[in-house]
């Protein structure tokens, strides 16, 4: 059975965080509603303050005012966001400790699951504590709910035969969403 020793990089926990709390499938119905917001707030506040500036009248200047604005404001507020999480991450591994965040992992991988020791501490985890898993940003994240995942980089293998068999048991564990992950490639 595989064991493989990692640290985690800033970068990768980052991307982690960011997926995880921003671009995962199942935050689609946030961001359509954080962009919406924003562009019905700043739609209605530039329509205001133009009507009010030109007298009552709504001209074709001030509809190509409030065009650009849109668009700068999705830019913006697309690069604000990643950010706003790398903020967030980096101030997580400051409160916590890089050692407690970023330390160095060991990780037997066997038919009963995975056991995790790091210089902090050490878990055992059977295969079904784990809701999913996805293969994202050169990382496996074995979710165990919604926010909180087992981070496994690629790199983290160091030979192809335990990256194989560390495949063989997610498949043997998530089975159809294994299937369904192959399909998407």
């Amino acid at each position: 059975m595989p064991v493989i020793e990692y640290t985690l990089t800033e970068s990768e926990f980052l991307e982690y965080n960011f997926y995880t709390g921003w671009q995962a499938p199942d935050r689609k119905n946030y961001r359509l509603k954080y962009y919406f917001s924003n562009l019905a707030l700043f739609v209605v506040m530039t329509s205001v303050i133009l009507f009010a500036m030109d007298s009552g009248k709504i001209r074709a200047s001030s509809l190509l005012i409030i065009g650009i604005g849109v668009v700068v404001l999705f830019l913006l507020v697309r690069y604000r966001v990643r950010a706003i999480f790398d903020k967030q991450g980096r101030s997580l591994i400051e409160r916590s400790g890089a050692n407690s965040v970023l330390s160095r992992t060991m990780l037997n991988i066997s038919e009963n699951g995975l056991f995790g020791k790091t210089d902090v501490a050490e878990v055992k985890y059977t295969w079904n504590a784990f809701q999913k898993k996805l293969v994202v940003n050169k990382c496996y994240y074995l979710y165990l709910n919604a926010k909180q995942a087992v981070v496994i980089p690629l790199r983290a293998f160091s030979n192809e035969s335990d990256k194989k068999e560390f495949e063989r048991l997610l498949l043997a564990h998530f089975p159809l969403q294994s299937t369904f992950d192959e399909l998407k490639r």
